[in-house]
């Protein structure tokens, strides 16, 4: 498993959240992901098994939003920092 982590603003920026998601796989998933469908299957039949209920359709709402709206910051930032790549460049 390998990733290549830039250094820039955006990545300084979200850097917490990136090693924790790194973290998150390979603790669940491993570093090998041959086995990857049967390990969602199986974490799927886990779920129902400890009767974890989804989002209710209002979370779900504004679950959707959230999500929305930081693609779009995202989307700014990494706009910004390609346009920032870009004047250094010239």
């Amino acid at each position: 498993m390998g990733y290549y982590i830039a250094d820039n603003r955006l990545t300084e920026h979200y850097l917490t959240e990136l090693l924790v998601y790194i973290m998150y796989e390979a603790s669940f998933l491993g570093f090998e992901q041959e086995d990857l469908q049967e390990n969602l299957v199986d974490l799927k039949i886990r779920v129902q098994e400890a009767g974890i209920i989804g989002f209710s359709p209002e979370e779900k709402a504004y679950l959707d939003k959230i999500i929305a709206y930081e693609g779009k910051i995202i989307e700014h930032s990494q706009q910004t920092e390609v346009e920032e790549i870009l004047n250094k460049l010239e």
